[in-house]
């Protein structure tokens, strides 16, 4: 896929999961630890851009009702007390493709993060970064339904270095198989850097970037998913990372 290619593909994917402008986006909430159900809770609820329509302490019971609530974001841990967090991803993606997964999880290790973007996760948000402040969930939230791929700083890090880690050859891009633009936005949102920050550095529109960091998002998952990766260390990692390996 050349850049241009990659850029087109991102922006129909992030037109396409742009919401309707007449509704708030529907979010449910999927996490074993009730009291995190409270204070999320807590903060979004008064958002009139955003839509409560459910929190589950179990996957099982996710799985069971997701359907007639009709989310367009899900936010969930990864480590749940019946069933392994990335199984639950898959499921979620296999029976409701359009919804979106947003991980808020205590969980920084590279090998989950890679495991949740292999799954079907469209984010990853570490719960210590987040703070008492409803600004970042509710952006991530946004972020997430116009295209965009939300991921804490050490996230960011975390995809960048096994980039550099695991290289790759694309044609279409330098050793870590992204361009240099999409190179220097990773780098940036490893910086801590926001949207704004980030059109000016790279002196970029703000459509550009949601471009450039969804062409980031769709490499990553193909390279995982489709195995592009061979670095055995990193297959081992991925495979039991949630499993005390």
């Amino acid at each position: 896929m050349t850049p241009d290619a990659a850029v087109k593909t991102a922006q129909s994917s992030a037109h396409s999961r742009e919401p309707c402008r007449d509704r708030p986006i529907r979010w449910a909430l999927l996490d074993g630890w009730k009291v995190f159900h409270s204070a999320v809770e807590r903060l979004l609820r008064p958002e009139n851009r955003l839509e409560w329509v459910g929190s589950f302490a179990s996957a099982r019971e996710a799985l069971d009702t997701l359907s007639d609530l009709e989310p367009d974001v899900v936010l969930m841990d990864i480590e749940l007390p019946d069933i392994d967090g990335i199984e639950c991803i898959s499921r979620l993606k296999a029976l409701h493709p359009s919804i979106e997964i947003l991980i808020l999880t205590a969980h920084d290790h590279p090998e989950a993060v890679i495991a949740a973007f292999r799954a079907g996760a469209t984010g990853y948000l570490v719960k210590s970064a987040i703070g008492p402040s409803r600004e970042l969930i509710r952006d991530a939230i946004l972020d997430v339904r116009r295209g965009g791929f939300p991921l804490s700083d050490s996230s960011a890090r975390r995809v960048l270095d096994l980039a550099i880690q695991f290289p790759v050859d694309a044609p279409d891009g330098g050793e870590t198989g992204l361009t240099p633009l999409e190179e220097e936005v990773l780098s940036a949102l490893a910086r801590g850097c926001r949207y704004p920050e980030i059109e000016k550095e790279l002196k970029l529109s703000r459509p550009a970037v949601l471009a450039h960091i969804a062409a980031i998002h769709l490499k990553i998952q193909s390279r995982f998913v489709s195995g592009a990766v061979h670095g055995s260390g990193l297959r081992q990692a991925t495979a039991g990372s949630l499993h005390g390996a």
